[in-house]
Order: structure tokens, then C-alpha cells, then sequence
């Protein structure tokens, strides 16, 4: 019996701590979308808050994703602007790491934009 009351007591002590920082994400995140004149969005108590709106006539959104790899999983905040169409298809990647050397032995092409601080930390890919 006693055991019983333990484990109803620490299930309620994680629910607890977990809702507290649950709240102070979605405060964090309130702040930002205010000063930003975006809205936030939040399905449940415990679901991730999802901002959006329009910035500089731009669509937007941010939330956040987990990716898991074996026992360990990050989470990263993903920026998401929609531009209006350029004419031409291309991609924009982060430089750096095994996809580098993966894409160089390839034989894949970097452009090149001239600003040696964009060149070094991304990469665009495009026919034109």
C-alpha cells in the first residue's frame, strides 16, 4: 500500500514539474510572438507552442521537432518564411560536416554568392 502511494505521489510530482515547464516555454514563446506581431498557437496544455504570422508581407512560421537517433534525441526550433517564387528552382543548406565531404567527392557543385561569410556557412545548389 505504501509503495502505491509512492509511485501516485511521484507520478504526480513529474506531472507537476513537467507542467510548470511547460508553462514557462509557452510564456518564453508568448514574449517572443508579441514583440515579433505574430500569434501563438497551442493545441493542448502539453503540446509544443507553434508560432505564425506575417513578417514583411512574408508568411511565417516557427515551432520546434525532435529528431531521435538510438537512446538520444535532440530538439531544434525550425524557422520557416515563405518567399514568393524566384523564377528558378535552387536549394540552401548548411555548409559543414560529412555532408560536405559526401557531396564534394560526389562531385556536386557549390555556388558561390561573393560574400566569403555566406559561402563558408551555406551551400545553394541550382541549375541557373
Amino acid at each position: 500500500m505504501e509503495f502505491f502511494i509512492f509511485i501516485i505521489l511521484l507520478f504526480g510530482a513529474i506531472m507537476f514539474v513537467a507542467y510548470r515547464w511547460q508553462q514557462n516555454t509557452v510564456a518564453a514563446w508568448s514574449r517572443a510572438a508579441r514583440r515579433l506581431g505574430l500569434d501563438i498557437q497551442q493545441r493542448n496544455t502539453f503540446s509544443k507552442p507553434i508560432i505564425t504570422g506575417t513578417l514583411q508581407r512574408l508568411p511565417v512560421r516557427i515551432d520546434t521537432y525532435t529528431q531521435r537517433s538510438g537512446n538520444n534525441s535532440t530538439t531544434y526550433t525550425r524557422y520557416q518564411v515563405r518567399y514568393p517564387s524566384t523564377g528558378f528552382d535552387f536549394k540552401l543548406s548548411r555548409e559543414g560536416g560529412f555532408s560536405t565531404f559526401i557531396g564534394k567527392f560526389l562531385g556536386m557543385k557549390d555556388q558561390q554568392v561573393g560574400d566569403p561569410l555566406f559561402d563558408e556557412a551555406f551551400k545553394v545548389k541550382t541549375a541557373d
